[in-house]
């Protein structure tokens, strides 16, 4: 697909889709001077190419060489607005126009502006697929309707497929061209690396986990985690972004991503606590937890049904295998001085294939409390990748296990 600005030439062709596309979706009033619509058009479509400026440009869609629709937007007031958007019929319903507001979506975030847009009461297709992506209503007229998408940095409300709100904070580079997905422990925490996203070189995407901080709660689980991350992606206009999860935050990055590899580009986990649910393991944890004081309170409720549902899921027959085969980047990170045994993340990192284990040294499990700037640098190598120590400092943690 390719959008270039629109010439003289592309006139007729500009009001010639506008009158088939109304037509194909049955809104065409039998009672309009054809003719005379074509010429108030075509000569309103000429002075636009002409005069130009004020933000105001209309552009013709290209699929595989041909033209296939008309693109209107306009730039200016603080926003973004999509004042016009049409297909002929044999090239709807293949992803064309949610590739194209995508794209605008990205555009606003990048600007730090909502983007808005207006449908006739009388095209509910066009209605449904604006919601699908996540626009809310503005304003709702007799004969039309205002919806808006805003996620510019700050905090959001977003809503997932089942209706449950999350509650997302967007921070970062809205420029970069990377976007991070944070995802926090717990389970049952708040978002607890939100703030640790300002002066990253990424874009970084924090929600709260329903149930917990400013998100609603209602059928808590791995799938419907799983789901709101995809639905938080579609929100937001994102093809691919590369995950990096603390905790359980990590173990849920690492599934998230063999459920969804065309969504993922890489993950980074770091401490998290593997694929078992060992009672050795348990052990170790409980004899040493007392000297390890905790920074972030979890729900109950949510923190017990998540871990019921993450030991059911680790059962599965087909697991392991499909780890073993997964073809995401898996990068793990230990933190020295974590108490949680670390061996089922070197048993992953060795299963995976091409997966990588690094160490923060002298760093607990909760590192990005107590060593900010190492989680921080975590985020800056997602732009650019840079081991945090070398090789051999983690095949001497091995050893030493």
């Amino acid at each position: 697909m390719r959008i270039r600005p629109a010439t003289a030439d592309d006139v007729d062709f500009l009001t010639d889709v506008v009158v088939i596309a109304t037509r194909d979706q049955g809104r065409w009033d039998p009672d309009i001077d054809e003719a005379a619509f074509r010429r108030g058009f075509s000569h309103w479509t000429s002075q636009l190419i002409l005069n130009g400026g004020h933000g105001n440009s209309i552009s013709v869609i290209e699929v595989d060489g041909l033209r296939a629709g008309r693109l209107r937007v306009e730039r200016g007031r603080g926003r973004l607005d999509l004042a016009g958007l049409q297909l002929l019929p044999e090239f709807q319903s293949n992803g064309v126009g949610t590739a194209i507001i995508n794209e605008l979506k990205r555009e606003a975030a990048s600007a730090g502006i909502p983007m808005t847009l207006g449908v006739e009461s009388d095209n509910p297709r066009a209605e449904a697929l604006y919601q699908r992506l996540g626009f809310r209503y503005i304003d709702v007229r007799d004969d039309d309707r205002e919806l808006g998408w805003n996620a510019a940095p700050g905090r959001h409300p977003v809503e997932a497929r089942d209706g449950n709100v999350l509650s997302v904070h967007i921070g970062g580079d809205a420029t970069a061209a990377t976007t991070v997905l944070q995802l926090s422990g717990g389970p049952g925490c708040v978002n607890y690396l939100a703030d640790l996203a300002e002066g990253a070189p990424v874009r970084v995407i924090s929600p709260d986990p329903r149930g917990v901080g400013g998100s609603d709660g209602r059928l808590f689980g791995i799938d419907p985690s799983i789901e709101d991350l995809e639905d938080l992606r579609r929100w937001l206009g994102i093809d691919r972004w590369t995950v990096v999860g603390h905790s359980f935050g990590a173990d849920l990055a690492v599934i998230y991503a063999l459920r969804h590899p065309e969504a993922v580009t890489g993950v980074i986990a770091a401490c998290g606590t593997g694929i078992q649910n060992d009672r050795d393991w348990k052990a170790a944890y409980d004899a040493a937890k007392d000297v390890e004081a905790p920074i972030v309170a979890f729900d109950p409720l949510v923190h017990r049904v998540m871990l019921e549902d993450w030991r059911e899921l680790i059962k599965g027959p087909t697991l392991l295998r499909e780890l073993a085969t997964m073809d995401t980047p898996v990068r793990f990170v230990l933190a020295e001085r974590d108490i949680r045994p670390s061996w089922p993340i070197e048993q992953l990192a060795a299963l995976i294939p091409g997966a990588t284990l690094d160490v923060v040294p002298e760093a607990p499990h909760e590192f990005w409390h107590s060593h900010p700037d190492r989680w921080r640098a975590l985020l800056r190598s997602t732009a650019a990748a840079a081991p945090i120590i070398p090789r051999q400092r983690q095949r001497k943690r091995t050893a030493k296990l």
